[in-house]
Order: C-alpha cells, then structure tokens, then sequence
C-alpha cells in the first residue's frame, strides 16, 4: 500500500515535468496594423552529424552544413473588420556535405517562390 502512494506521489510530481506548453495571454499576439509593408530577412544555419539507417545510427562520419537566407515580403491589410496578410518568400540556400560524405559536391541556389 505505501509503495503504490509513493509510486502514486512520484507521478504526480514528476508527470508535469514531462510536459511542455506555450502559454499565451490577452495581446501576446497582436495582428499587424492594416495597409502596412514590411521586409524581413532571416538566417538559419544547421549541421547534421549523425546518419540514421534503419532506425539506428550508423558508425560513419557524415557531415551536412546548411545555410539559408530567407527573404519575406509582408503586406497586412484587413477583409471587413478581420486583419489579414499576404506575403512572398524567396529563399536562397548552400548544401555543403563534409566528413564521409565530402566526396559529394556542394550546391547552391535559390528555392521556390512562396505566396
């Protein structure tokens, strides 16, 4: 009986801990302001060194960097009293594999157009 309490107890301490959530509250999110432009420019970066075969990984030593370069257009407006926004998203981005994986060439480009 004590044990399943103090099994019982340490779920319960510990089960939240386990859980993750975003809390948002009143104007954390405000909708842009109407008729109003905006350029943003992002950049990401990411190394991948671990290669997954099956499930598991394998014991070579590959090497993938990835860089990109987003370019976003935003233009906000409202449909009656709802605001809304459109936007274009180009991105350009380079695929440089390392490791034992440098015998493949390295690439660059630019992606899709995205409306």
């Amino acid at each position: 009986m004590r044990l399943s309490r103090l099994i019982l107890l340490l779920l319960a301490l510990i089960g939240p801990a386990l859980a993750w959530a975003i809390d948002l509250q009143p104007n954390d999110i405000v909708a842009p302001l109407p008729n109003k432009n905006y350029l943003t420019l992002s950049y990401l970066n990411a190394e991948n060194s671990t290669l997954y075969r099956n499930g598991t990984a394998s014991p070579s030593n590959p090497v993938i960097d990835t860089q990109l370069a987003l370019l976003r257009g935003t233009h906000s407006y409202s449909i009656g009293a709802l605001p809304a926004v459109s936007y274009l998203q180009l991105p350009y981005g380079t695929i440089k594999p390392g490791g034992s994986l440098a015998n493949y060439s390295s690439d660059t480009g630019i992606g899709d157009l995205s409306f």
